[in-house]
């Protein structure tokens, strides 16, 4: 098992590294006016600092063990959730990120087994609206329209 979270950390590590290192060639802009690569150069940041963070700590704190692959319902919800992530790319340039996003993020919540209909509706409606309005509006980096625009 030991050998598998490493791997995962360098692999995450490598990854990070690339998305950084490609968010370097987007404008930022100023703090004023903040650019389309402000996000991604943030996120990079993050996200380089966590894997080499959980690679650190994996070196340090071994663990003894089996890796315990998810079975039935878990596995049910990871694949939903993987494909999602692989839905909405695909989706992106025909629907555009507000219908794309609402029908990812309400499967996904539907896979995850929220119960109430109004909730799963509700935070569909506010996650697809809020990151438009936080990328398109106050961002101001061009989403994809799809067949709205």
């Amino acid at each position: 098992m030991h050998k598998a979270l490493l791997v995962a950390d360098v692999t995450a590590t490598v990854f990070s590294l690339l998305y950084f290192w490609i968010s370097l060639g987007y404008p930022r802009g100023t703090m004023a006016q903040p650019g389309p690569g402000l996000y991604p150069l943030l996120l990079g940041i993050l996200v380089l600092v966590a894997s080499i963070g959980s690679l650190i700590f994996d070196l340090l704190n071994p663990i003894q063990g089996t890796l315990k692959i998810p079975k039935g319902n878990n596995l049910g919800r990871v694949l939903a959730v993987a494909g999602g992530a692989v839905s909405y790319v695909l989706l992106l340039p025909y629907a555009g990120h507000l219908l794309a996003s609402m029908v990812v993020v309400f499967v996904v919540f539907q896979a995850m087994g929220l119960p109430s209909w109004p909730a799963k509706i509700g935070f569909t409606i506010v996650l697809a609206l809020g990151s438009y309005y936080l990328f398109d509006i106050l961002l101001k980096v061009p989403l994809p329209k799809g067949i709205l625009g």
